[in-house]
């Protein structure tokens, strides 16, 4: 990884210095949206997998002492309880759901983005500069490629 990350920017330098400044900057805003997605993804996903440990101990407990449970009519509170926590697990998946679209809709609005702005500023170094579309791929490819 961390030699494609550096190929990636030498190839990009050295095909065209100024299309490739002009992609850079938009580096912060890929790696603030992935890293936002992986923190938002573990968080909702721990909550999740706690809400299921929780689940899975009131079996185990009611499964356990289930002659106590049942001397006591305690299996509709049991139920009860388990679906509780089903519940909670249920809604942390679809949070979990709902935070990963979100974030990798913004994690590829920023790439288009940045697929647009290589386009149409290329587009300028070849009509200004003296670039060739060639060049203009290179760097777009290069770029993207090594920030990834």
């Amino acid at each position: 990884m961390v030699s494609t990350f550096i190929g990636g920017f030498v190839i990009a330098f050295t095909e065209g210095w100024l299309l490739t400044l002009v992609m850079v900057s938009s580096i912060p805003l890929l790696v603030m949206s992935g890293a936002a997605l992986a923190i938002v993804i573990s968080k909702m996903a721990s909550r999740g997998q706690t809400s299921y440990a929780k689940a899975a101990v009131v079996v185990e407990q009611t499964v356990g002492s289930i002659r106590t449970v049942a001397s006591f009519t305690g299996e509709k509170q049991a139920i009860s309880n388990y679906n509780k926590h089903l519940v909670s697990a249920y809604r942390a998946g679809v949070f979990e759901g709902a935070s990963t679209g979100l974030g990798l809709g913004t994690l590829n609005i920023v790439i288009f983005c940045t697929y647009a702005l290589a386009v149409w500023y290329g587009g300028k170094m070849i009509l200004e500069k003296g670039y060739t579309g060639g060049q203009v791929l290179i760097i777009i490819f290069a770029v993207l490629t090594g920030s990834m």
